[in-house]
This record gives structure tokens, sequence and C-alpha cells, in this order.
């Protein structure tokens, strides 16, 4: 795998441990020759204990009718073009006809895209969450 810069192998490698991890029910947007251009991962309460792991305990428990969607990730080339909106609002009426009615993703504040991008897709802000950080650890 050849990337183009520090910040794009970094997304990979979060990415990377996700699928490590056996986080399995993953969604993919394709263009129309079947190239995959955005990535998203579904993350169920049945899971609760890799998405500790993974997360170092700094998601809330998920309850029986939410899912956590984790690890978006929407091809350089495919960007700014409502792929990532488009996509997760599929993605959610796929989710939604499996019983989950509560769609749970975190996106950074200071990542105006996906924030954006998410609104489109009809979710929206219900609380914010401080990560503090010491040694590696989250607090």
């Amino acid at each position: 795998i050849i990337h183009s810069n520090a910040n794009e192998y970094k997304d990979y490698l979060k990415r990377k441990i996700l699928y490590d991890y056996g986080f399995d029910e993953c969604y993919v947007s394709v263009d129309k020759s079947d190239t995959p251009i955005f990535i998203q991962w579904i993350m169920n309460p049945e899971e609760e204990n890799k998405i500790d792991e993974v997360f170092q305990n700094g998601i809330p428990v998920l309850a029986d009718n939410e899912v956590l969607f984790e690890g978006a990730y929407t091809k350089p080339g495919f960007r700014q073009k409502k792929i990532m909106s488009e996509s997760l609002g599929r993605f959610s009426e796929i989710i939604k006809k499996k019983g989950k009615h509560f769609l749970i993703t975190y996106v950074e504040f200071e990542n105006v895209q996906s924030l954006k991008a998410c609104i489109n897709a009809g979710f929206y802000i219900y609380k914010t969450k401080t990560d503090m950080w010491r040694y590696f650890k989250r607090r």
C-alpha cells in the first residue's frame, strides 16, 4: 500500500486497527466502476468489549437499540462531493431496518467537512465529549 503523506498513513492505520480487532460489519460505497470510495464501520452493543479495548473506554456503553458509526474514510479524489453524507444516509437506513434506532458517531470538532456531512445525512449534535490524555492513556 502506498500513501502520499503521513496523515493518510495515520488514517489507514486507524482503520486497520478496526479490521484487526474483528469489527466485521463494514459498509462500502463504490463508484460506477465498482472501486471503493467510502468506508464506514458499524459497531454493535454486543461488541462492547472490543469497543472498550480499541477506544480505551472512551465510548459510552451502547444500548440495545444503538450502534456506533466509526472509521469513516472517503478516498481523496472523492472528498467534498457529498459522498460521505449520501453514504451515511444510505447506511443509516440499512441499520434502522435492523431495529437500531440511534446511530452514534463521534467527530472531532475541528473536522468541519465530516461534521457537515453528518448533518447533511440527518445526524445532529446531541452531546459533546472531551478526551483528556496523559501518558498515552485516556483519562
